[in-house]
């Protein structure tokens, strides 16, 4: 989304800001998420959520980015 979001809502005048920002929140959030995913695969007697756990969450996550997407995100083809 940081792709898009950035190439059609910004002017040319903060266009390059936003994108910098976009994307240093991305690598940054990735980063994150790699650290965070090996700990949510464990069993949940060693203090992860177990895989089905960490499906349902990535799910749900995804589910709820979507429906945002949806009604925040405005149409910029028109």
């Amino acid at each position: 989304m940081q792709y898009l979001l950035t190439a059609e809502l910004f002017s040319l005048r903060i266009r390059a800001l936003a994108t910098s920002l976009a994307m240093t929140l991305y690598f940054v959030n990735q980063y994150r998420n790699s650290h965070a995913v090996s700990n949510m695969l464990l069993s949940t007697a060693k203090g992860g959520i177990n895989p089905n756990g960490t499906f349902w969450c990535f799910g749900v996550v995804t589910i709820l980015g979507g429906i945002w997407v949806w009604f925040s995100i405005p149409e910029t083809a028109g």
